[in-house]
């Protein structure tokens, strides 16, 4: 009966030193419930329109595999900043909603003369559309609020500072793309003299009007 006992306790033991470290190791998130704010298959995002009374109207729209912006004028995008907004934007989970009163719209900065319109389309076909306002405390979640509706949500992630950029941040600044492996010349002209730089095999050769120089 003893030794039965001990046996007992011994596997109560062992079934709370489990459950201890299962909580401990995967502890359960913060926030329940979160959902993706894209459900089902991944949309391909192909038009982005942000509206601001501050900003104005940002366009931004993929042609042939590339990001442009065609308003408030018409330039090249910087390819990798748009797609990083599109990577957030797929993964962006919803935490629930923190208010569905009116009067708390400003409050969390999405009312409509406070934050920042976002329409999202794909394929002509409008997917999103909502208002981005300000971001929590924990600097963790943007608030946003759907067309149409009162409530409040906390978007996972930080959102709320991609949407703020000014139409001229979404431009294409690089002057000259190239690979610098390609590069085995550079030549330079002020006046009459002329000077070089060349790679004919592993070491660079500086010259001067055709004179060796030593590369410093």
């Amino acid at each position: 009966m003893k030794n039965k006992t001990i046996v007992i306790l011994g596997a109560v033991f062992l079934l709370l030193v489990a459950l201890y470290l299962t909580t401990s190791l995967n502890p359960p998130e913060k926030t329940k419930g979160a959902a993706p704010l894209f459900g089902g298959e991944r949309p391909d995002i192909d038009k982005i329109e942000l509206n601001s009374i501050r900003r104005g109207h940002i366009v931004l729209e993929k042609r042939n595999g590339l990001w442009y912006l065609t308003a408030p004028f018409e330039y090249k995008a910087f390819d990798s900043d748009v797609e990083s907004m599109v990577n957030e934007l797929l993964d962006t989970l919803v935490d629930g909603v923190v208010s569905s009163r009116s009067e708390t719209r400003d409050g969390y900065s999405v009312g409509d003369s406070t934050g920042t319109s976002v329409k999202v389309s794909s394929a002509g076909n409008l997917i999103l559309d909502a208002i981005v306002g300000r971001q929590s405390r924990d600097i963790g979640h943007s608030y946003a609020r759907r067309a149409g509706s009162n409530d409040v949500e906390m978007w996972r992630g930080m959102f709320s500072q991609e949407v703020i950029k000014e139409a001229d941040a979404w431009r294409d600044k690089m002057l000259y793309s190239f690979n610098r492996d390609d590069i085995i010349t550079i030549a330079a002209e002020e006046g009459k003299t002329t000077r070089m730089l060349a790679l004919p095999d592993s070491l660079w050769v500086y010259t001067e009007n055709g004179k060796g120089k030593p590369v410093v």
